[in-house]
């Protein structure tokens, strides 16, 4: 098991609110950009105005396949995922007139080898075990890496 940096603990518990972008409360795209900026200095966009609430599952995923063509991410293979990768995760939400969605609309970020962190609507930032917690596990679909950091590592 991989080691978790002191650092992951303070953004534990910070509470979910939707559009949230600081620690008062975040949703899960606030809690991405605020792990990057504060911890690897990458000041990612806001995306707020892009999907107006975090259950408009219909423009959340607008908004994370615009943020995945923006040619700003790389794709990182499964294994070889790194901390301040971002975790492309499966959601559920209610569509109107069509019941529930499933689909590319929730992501986390990787703190350490085996580990996320992320937020979701009904409770504060969690840690959680993305390769032994059947319930995340089956809901990644893939992971991001921000081109500046693959360029750093190269």
């Amino acid at each position: 098991m991989s080691q978790l940096p002191s650092w992951a603990a303070g953004y534990v518990g910070i509470p979910f609110l939707d559009l949230g972008r600081d620690r008062a409360g975040c949703d899960c795209w606030g809690l991405v950009r605020l792990v990057l900026a504060e911890q690897a200095g990458i000041q990612l966009l806001s995306r707020a105005t892009c999907y107006g609430s975090e259950a408009n599952a219909a423009r959340v995923g607008a908004a994370v396949e615009a943020e995945r063509r923006s040619g700003a991410w790389q794709r990182v293979e499964p294994s070889g995922e790194k901390p301040f990768d971002v975790v492309e995760m499966s959601g559920a939400a209610r569509a109107p007139g069509s019941g529930w969605v499933f689909g590319p609309i929730h992501v986390g970020v990787v703190v350490a080898s085996g580990w996320l962190l992320h937020a979701e609507r009904g409770t504060t930032a969690v840690l959680a075990r993305y390769r032994e917690d059947q319930a995340i596990r089956r809901r990644v679909l893939g992971f991001w890496r921000y081109r500046r950091l693959a360029a750093d590592a190269d």
